[in-house]
């Protein structure tokens, strides 16, 4: 899909602003070298004076009609078709854009201005008329037949535009075809290392990882083949970014997976906080969970001492889930004290410790 956006800067009727679309897009059509055309519209007016249904009486539609049927005889074949405006909601949505925003607004989408009614051109004059002016992006091009102020057309400069990328060399100047509509220009190698290091480290930069980095490109409307492996090698390069990123001193160490056997029969153990101040000044929690089930067992606390963990284990397990088998816990006061380690033992729960491990991970 080719999309083009026609603003007529100059006084015109649904009608004439419908024949004035018609025109420009077969012109268009017809610098694309197309042989067979087929037009669909949801103007019924329009396509039934085209179709010679419908005859034209008013002298601008006689003259827009007489400019339609001249562009129509340079195809091989032409069929024009009425729809439905609910199946012409893409040719509406630009309609939209080209009247409602005001250039400055718009970035990827190019817009022909209309200075003067297509009527108004001597029958001689060539079609490739200079009154048209082109707005697109900056560094953007379009893939449709656009004309310059000297009336020369684009695609005679950018060989295989209507193609698309069909080598894997990288073409300057070139352009593909986005996923959201609006064609990316495909940069050159030297073109692509001054974007990367713009957006990744410049003024509006914000060190963003490889992945991030090509993203943030294409959004811009650039493009080359291996954009992606490029941007996540030179966020890897990025000094900045080596210097920043989180370096993991902890040794590696095999990890240590603990598989219970039955539920509510090895319970983890340990101490959250310090929380937001709560009702009663509890800003602790002392949390215990079933290895098994997962369930969990909290309560909010003002401290935590050995007497309130023991009440916690009596309260909230042996009482509600039976006793335990086993108790895992870090090496905290209150859970190797003398008196956590004799209730444990009066109640024949084994008490594990484990020191905290950190898995190793990729920076």
């Amino acid at each position: 899909m080719i999309v083009q956006a026609i603003r007529c800067e100059f006084k015109a009727t649904n009608n004439e602003a419908e024949y004035e679309a018609l025109i420009r897009g077969m012109q268009m059509a017809s610098g694309l070298k197309v042989r067979n055309l087929r037009v669909y519209s949801d103007s019924l007016l329009v396509v039934n004076h085209v179709n010679n249904e419908y005859v034209a009486r008013d002298s601008k539609m006689i003259a827009y009609l007489k400019i339609a049927t001249e562009q129509k005889s340079k195809f091989r074949t032409f069929k024009i078709t009425q729809v439905p405006r609910d199946q012409n909601v893409e040719a509406d949505a630009l309609a939209t854009l080209g009247a409602t925003f005001q250039p400055t607004e718009l970035s990827n989408i190019p817009i022909t201005h209309v200075l003067t009614p297509a009527i108004q051109k001597e029958p001689d004059q060539d079609s490739t008329a200079k009154d048209v002016h082109i707005q697109c992006a900056q560094g953007t091009e379009s893939l449709v037949s656009q004309w310059d102020k000297a009336g020369c057309r684009l695609e005679d400069s950018i060989p295989k535009l209507a193609k698309g990328w069909d080598t894997p060399r990288r073409q300057k100047g070139s352009t593909k075809k986005s996923l959201a509509g609006p064609c990316l220009r495909c940069l050159s190698k030297e073109e692509a290392e001054t974007i990367l290091q713009d957006m990744h480290s410049g003024e509006c930069g914000n060190h963003a990882g490889g992945r991030s980095l090509s993203n943030k490109i294409l959004r811009q409307g650039y493009f080359w083949p291996t954009m992606r492996a490029d941007a996540i090698n030179h966020a890897k390069r990025c000094e900045s970014c080596q210097k920043a990123a989180p370096a993991i001193h902890q040794p590696a160490e095999p990890m240590h997976p603990i598989i219970s056997p039955w539920p509510f029969m090895m319970w983890g153990m340990d101490i959250v906080g310090k929380l937001p101040r709560a009702p009663g000044n509890r800003v602790y929690m002392l949390v215990m969970t079933d290895y098994f089930s997962k369930w969990i067992e909290a309560e909010a606390m003002t401290e935590v001492k050995e007497q309130q963990v023991i009440s916690f284990i009596k309260r909230n397990i042996i009482s509600r889930f039976g006793i335990p088998s086993e108790i895992i816990c870090d090496n905290g006061s209150q859970f190797i004290s003398d008196n956590t380690e004799g209730f444990c033992a009066r109640w024949n729960i084994t008490p594990r410790k484990s020191a905290p491990v950190y898995p190793q991970t990729n920076g």
